[in-house]
């Protein structure tokens, strides 16, 4: 499969939206971390870009996760100029997911769902995720990095993933234009950071109409105390609200260790 390695910046360019014009389209075949690439770029003065990898080394997932990155997926780090207050970044995962979910209806017709914080599912199987970190420098910026599983062939993911991942192209059996998608994807995540800015609301409830998290079971590690109980919805920070099982009281997930689903 050659899909994956077709990513280039002038493919790439013909199809950004006017929202997209000007930026810098910095495409690698390899590195270790979009993310870390673009912070590196960011702290030396680049500014308004976009890098993009065919494959990563060490992809970067929640905490101390490891992203597995074969050929065929999208990997991708905007820099983001930092107009939220700190207490309202993480917002951004919800932005970003919301982004996804537009690009991934628009660009295959697929209809994704979305787990809090930070995880695009499709069919029950993890398609994608998000990761948004702070870079200071010249100026500061969010590094808003997205995966998702475009193209990629499920023999390309490690045995032990292969039951809980899929791709696009796994589920549909087709192939699609990476570079299309590419642009689709950074518009769309440009669209809605700028609507995240004036009008959060309108993100909060659409991430809320696509999330499987709400009104599920869930159970989360914080401050070392287990906290059980049902998804109720999100603050106007991005922060998951949860029922207390024991207390009855609404807790505020901020930092959590998620322990996953409880069964009803």
């Amino acid at each position: 499969m050659t899909v994956g390695n077709t990513i280039s910046s002038l493919e790439i360019e013909k199809h950004l939206s006017d929202n997209s014009r000007g930026l810098q389209l910095i495409v690698v075949d390899e590195t270790d971390s979009t993310n870390d690439m673009a912070k590196v770029l960011s702290k030396e003065g680049k500014k308004r870009f976009a890098v993009i990898a065919k494959r990563q080394t060490r992809g970067k997932g929640r905490g101390e996760h490891i992203w597995a990155s074969p050929d065929g997926g999208i990997y991708l780090s905007l820099t983001i100029e930092n107009d939220l207050p700190k207490r309202r970044i993480p917002l951004l995962n919800l932005t970003l997911a919301v982004a996804a979910a537009e690009t991934i209806l628009q660009t295959t017709g697929a209809t994704v769902s979305l787990k809090w914080p930070n995880d695009i599912y499709l069919h029950g199987r993890k398609l994608g995720g998000i990761l948004i970190e702070s870079s200071t420098g010249p100026t500061d910026y969010i590094v808003a990095g997205i995966g998702i599983n475009l193209n990629s062939e499920m023999e390309s993911f490690p045995p032990e993933l292969r039951e809980g991942v899929s791709s696009i192209y796994g589920e549909t059996g087709l192939f699609y234009d990476p570079n299309l998608f590419i642009a689709n994807l950074i518009s769309s995540i440009l669209k809605w950071t700028d609507i995240t800015i004036a009008e959060s609301d309108r993100v909060i409830d659409e991430w809320s109409r696509l999330s499987v998290t709400l009104g599920s079971r869930v159970a989360f590690v914080v401050g070392g105390r287990t906290i059980r109980g049902l998804a109720v919805g999100v603050d106007s920070d991005g922060f998951l609200m949860v029922e207390d099982d024991d207390t009855h009281l609404t807790e505020k997930i901020v930092s959590p260790n998620i322990l996953g689903e409880v069964c009803c």
